[in-house]
């Protein structure tokens, strides 16, 4: 297998030259407000901060909030070889596989941990909210339930959960909402597992926990996976797709963050 499933939109690296810091020990690149005491940390896909429009982003969510995009990892899948028509695919899902396995959740998140605990003492923090694209809705979702996550609310942009059964094996990536225990917001591309989709078995999940009413599932029915930064803007269909992501974002914090 790899990160995303078959059809998938392909890498979208941008040039930036913006600067990363180190919060703790953790590299990340921080978009601060000084009038706010809330932090979004954000979670890239496997071909890291700078793929497509995430920093884009972050740069329009410090508006609101402080920002924290982490650069988790030292090296990201490589964008050529990922789309190399020349390379076969069992090649592209075994050299997936052995990054994955050289980037488990449990030494993340020592570097998560690390980045939060910074962020409390430095920069005030008091609450935590989390966004994760493709493979980092994966990271997302595993430290929403870690213990003790401070987690306020997760939004989860074209989920790769499946990722979860290269470590613990088959239909392990329906099982991750076991431990979560904040509410969360899903979007879903059309080519996204039908178990992520509304009605699935992670929506239902979800749905039967405390806090369950405030937890959405949706489906973007003509969208294809990675499309909310990855997506080619140009298109009438796929910028329409990528405003109607954030305007269910936007609400979603809102109405959940204090």
């Amino acid at each position: 297998m790899t990160c995303c499933p078959p059809g998938s939109l392909p890498a979208c690296p941008t040039n930036d030259d913006s600067s990363s810091i180190l919060l703790g020990s953790t590299k990340a690149y921080f978009y601060d407000n000084p009038i706010s005491n809330i932090c979004i940390l954000v979670f890239p896909d496997v071909f890291g901060p700078t793929s497509g429009r995430t920093k884009e982003y972050c740069v329009k969510l410090s508006s609101m909030y402080k920002v924290a995009l982490l650069d988790l990892v030292d090296a990201y899948v490589n964008e050529d070889e990922a789309h190399s028509s020349e390379i076969p695919e069992a090649d592209k899902r075994k050299k997936m596989i052995m990054w994955a396995i050289s980037h488990p959740f449990e030494q993340l998140l020592i570097n998560i941990n690390d980045a939060v605990e910074h962020l409390k003492n430095q920069y005030l923090v008091t609450t935590f909210a989390g966004i994760g694209y493709c493979w980092g809705s994966w990271v997302l979702g595993k430290y929403a339930g870690a213990p003790n996550s401070p987690l306020a609310v997760g939004v989860h942009c074209h989920p790769s959960w499946r990722v979860e059964e290269i470590y613990r094996g088959p239909d392990s990536g329906k099982l991750m909402t076991d431990t979560i225990n904040s509410p969360q917001l899903l979007l879903c591309a059309s080519n996204d597992p039908e178990w992520l989709h509304p009605g699935g078995v992670v929506d239902e999940a979800l749905k039967a926990k405390s806090f369950g009413h405030q937890c959405k599932v949706v489906l973007f029915k003509s969208m294809i996976h990675g499309w909310v930064i990855r997506g080619d803007t140009t298109n009438d269909e796929v910028a329409a797709g990528v405003n109607e992501a954030w305007e269910t974002i936007y609400p979603f914090l809102n109405e959940l963050l204090p």
